[in-house]
């Protein structure tokens, strides 16, 4: 049983669960299903799944009982905002289904926008031949700067269209949507938003 119950409140710059007790979490920013933790454990011949399965181990052991995970939609999504369903979806779903059954509270962020290190690996081994066909894929933020992904009409209608699908996805380890996780905390739909000042 979560020792914590959502929704969680800020008051005076503390947080508190829904019955009213402190909460207290003690976390690490983790990557494995996207961008360099990704690359890095292929590069060394790990298998991703293992990979959690230790680590978790490891936060277990260390009192960790609070994940931050940004989500690299570019890597999971395509121009129009549809969601790709590939491996590192699937190491996603991993993820998300190990912290639950380890009663690890999770923050995520689906929309990260920053590039990543596999589509600059792609683009610079391909070069002069490259193409969007040269990615397995090659999200919509790809297309908009960090300034037009809140104003820019395109930009937003992709946007809806990736979270739509996002939320709606079943996790191919136990078939939940996202708010059917007791254990995810927050939700930081895009990180480090870039609002017009003027």
């Amino acid at each position: 049983m979560l020792e914590f119950h959502k929704p969680f409140t800020v008051k005076d710059g503390e947080i508190y669960d829904r019955d009213g007790k402190y909460v207290k979490l003690w976390g690490v920013n983790y990557y494995t299903p996207f961008n360099h933790n990704y690359i890095n454990l292929e590069e060394v011949g790990a298998d991703h799944f293992r990979a959690i399965d230790r680590d978790i181990e490891h936060f277990k052991q260390i009192g960790v009982n609070f994940v931050r995970m940004h989500v690299y939609d570019r890597e999971i999504s395509d121009q129009e905002g549809h969601l790709v369903h590939n491996h590192r979806l699937q190491v996603m779903d991993y993820l998300l289904y190990r912290l639950e059954q380890e009663e690890i509270y999770l923050m995520m962020t689906p929309i990260v926008w920053f590039n990543s290190i596999e589509l600059e690996r792609n683009l610079n081994s391909n070069y002069a031949f490259w193409s969007i066909n040269s990615c397995e894929t090659f999200g919509f933020s790809n297309f908009y700067t960090a300034h037009e992904m809140i104003w820019n009409e395109d930009a937003i209608q992709a946007q809806e269209t990736y979270l739509d699908e996002f939320f709606a996805h079943k996790n191919t380890y136990c078939n939940k949507r996202l708010y059917e996780f007791e254990n995810i905390a927050i939700i930081e739909v895009n990180n480090e938003a870039i609002y017009p000042t003027a």
